[in-house]
């Protein structure tokens, strides 16, 4: 009977007070937002379960009501509001300067926050069934306090306010801006990569200063990109340096260096630079957001990583997305003309956006020289670029069919025998000086001589000597395998190499047909090619912009627009 009378009692005070604390009576309306309180949410749920046992008859539902779970589960579901209003809410408010008698005075709110949770303490204490209970009892029952945690961050998150509060978060515990856990988050992972943080005695928060030095090499022209004149500087693995090489260069205050952290474990450092009169506002933010939506975990390979998770699905594609350079003097020159220059903390390598296929038409040393000489260089490098694809396929091409091959064309043909057949000897000689690429890396410096000339012995006399290969195809070969240094991009040389060598098997199986098919799969592997970011890889020429396309096809002379 005690029992019942008291359930009675406590749902009639806690129904008055949450009637009380809804301001119904006062506004004609419940607050909006009022059920998105967990204050609220646990005196509902106290007051449905004190009906349900002051009402229920003896039975099976009584039985589970004043079962030791259940019991024990609403004793802890409404007394965690008190705790925490009482310990953190209260003591929050005086330390702004509010009152008590202001804020918490009022009858409806001692109700909703002392009345009903210490009456059911008392209620569990004097009749509850208290049998079977254990310490991970209480832990397994606070489940309700943390589910409903759960459910105010994922609300939170959707950014709509509570009611007229204008709040995200219904206390300001919960709030991790408040509480500074992002900034402690960020603290942390600057002082693991290097940082001071200065922590004073009765302040909150710190300094954080960047006071590290990692083991660096000193500053050097890159072996990649050397130039007869200019500069012989060349950018580090540290992208604090890097960013004081192009400040160094361009003394602007609209400059910007815009720091990023990618990667979600690594927490590695880019930085977008640009000036912000004169970069593309669409281009940035297609940049930007693919960046922080990237999905990987570390970007242990710099630039290449970092192009891969953000470069569209296109694996089948050689073409080069987007352009490098280790050089200041070229990364100033493309921030000056309106591009965007991500430099990437740990590598000397620096993107440059947007990439189209005639921005690898462009070199360091043509700018270099006067204007003429500049534009010489240029059309010769996209002459030799398209030698290095076709002079081995229309070769093959020719002296395939001798006696279809018109009379002035006869000193292309092969004179002395040969056991091999034309398409392997070719094919052979592309793997044999990748082969050799790939050795010269990795042989010392001391050996570097005798290995060079082991290679030609092999590539040379012996060869043919032993009629393994003819010295035109070594001829040819030659020419391709130097010319393809005249671009400084290893990307497209290699993006020009397959597409060379798709070439040569198209015209051993189908002759001109081939040829003719292979031109038109190239130029539509071209066309198809989606650059991480800008216009399309054939701008200016698609979309057409005259005035680009011809700033690209040839070195004008500086002024006010270029530099």
């Amino acid at each position: 009977m005690g029992l019942r009378l008291s359930a009675a009692g406590i749902f009639l005070l806690g129904a008055l007070g949450l009637l009380l604390h809804s301001t119904l009576l006062e506004t004609g309306h419940i607050r909006p937002g009022m059920f998105c309180f967990y204050t609220n949410l646990s005196n509902l749920l106290v007051l449905v379960y004190e009906l349900a046992l002051a009402a229920a008859p003896e039975g099976a539902v009584r039985q589970l009501l004043t079962g030791s779970g259940v019991a024990l589960a609403m004793t802890l579901c409404i007394y965690v509001t008190h705790l925490i209003y009482h310990f953190v809410l209260v003591p929050d408010a005086k330390r702004r300067g509010q009152k008590f008698a202001d804020f918490g005075g009022s009858f409806g709110n001692l109700c909703v926050h002392y009345g009903t949770p210490w009456l059911v303490v008392m209620q569990w204490v004097l009749w509850g069934d208290k049998s079977g209970l254990t310490v991970l009892s209480a832990v397994w029952w606070l489940v309700l306090p943390l589910a409903y945690f759960a459910y105010a961050m994922l609300r939170a998150r959707t950014g709509r306010p509570i009611g007229h509060t204008k709040l995200l978060y219904p206390y300001p515990f919960m709030d991790p801006e408040k509480l500074g856990v992002k900034k402690f988050c960020l603290s942390v992972t600057a002082v693991l990569a290097g940082k001071t943080l200065l922590v004073i005695d009765g302040l909150s928060g710190g300094v954080l200063m960047d006071a590290k030095q990692f083991p660096l090499r000193g500053i050097e022209e890159p072996d990649t990109s050397k130039v007869l004149r200019g500069s012989h500087d060349g950018f580090v693995e540290s992208i604090m340096k890097n960013a004081a090489l192009l400040r160094r260069r361009i003394r602007d205050p609209r400059l910007t260096l815009e720091g990023l952290e990618v990667g979600g474990r690594s927490h590695a450092n880019v930085a977008l630079c640009y000036l912000e009169d004169k970069a593309d506002p669409e281009l940035l933010r297609q940049l930007r957001e693919k960046l922080l939506h990237m999905q990987i975990n570390s970007i242990a390979m710099s630039q290449e990583s970092i192009a891969e998770a953000i470069a569209p699905a296109q694996w089948w594609n050689p073409f080069p997305k987007t352009r490098y350079t280790e050089r200041p003097d070229v990364a100033t020159a493309s921030i000056m003309e309106g591009d965007v220059v991500l430099m990437i903390d740990n590598t000397p390598s620096v993107m440059l956006f947007p990439c189209t296929i005639f921005r690898f038409a462009e070199e360091i040393n043509d700018y270099y020289f006067p204007p003429l000489v500049g534009s010489y260089l240029q059309i010769v490098r996209m002459i030799v670029l398209l030698l290095t694809l076709f002079v081995t396929p229309l070769w093959y091409l020719l002296v395939k069919d001798p006696a279809g091959l018109h009379e002035s064309l006869h000193f292309l043909l092969i004179e002395d025998e040969y056991y091999v057949p034309l398409i392997l000897q070719l094919l052979l000689v592309e793997l044999i000086i990748d082969v050799l690429k790939l050795a010269s890396l990795n042989t010392p410096d001391a050996l570097s001589n005798s290995f060079s000339m082991l290679g030609a012995l092999i590539l040379g006399d012996f060869a043919v000597q032993a009629r393994w290969l003819v010295p035109e195809v070594l001829v040819y070969m030659a020419f391709v395998a130097i010319a393809n240094y005249a671009q400084h991009s290893y990307e497209m040389g290699y993006a020009v190499k397959l597409c060379r060598m798709a070439l040569l098997i198209l015209i051993y199986f189908f002759d001109w047909w081939g040829f003719i098919g292979g031109i038109i799969g190239v130029v539509a592997l071209i066309a198809s090619t989606r650059p991480l970011v800008g216009k399309g890889y054939l701008y200016p020429l698609i979309p057409f912009n005259g005035r680009d396309l011809r700033s690209l096809l040839h070195r004008r002379p500086i002024s006010r627009d270029n530099t």
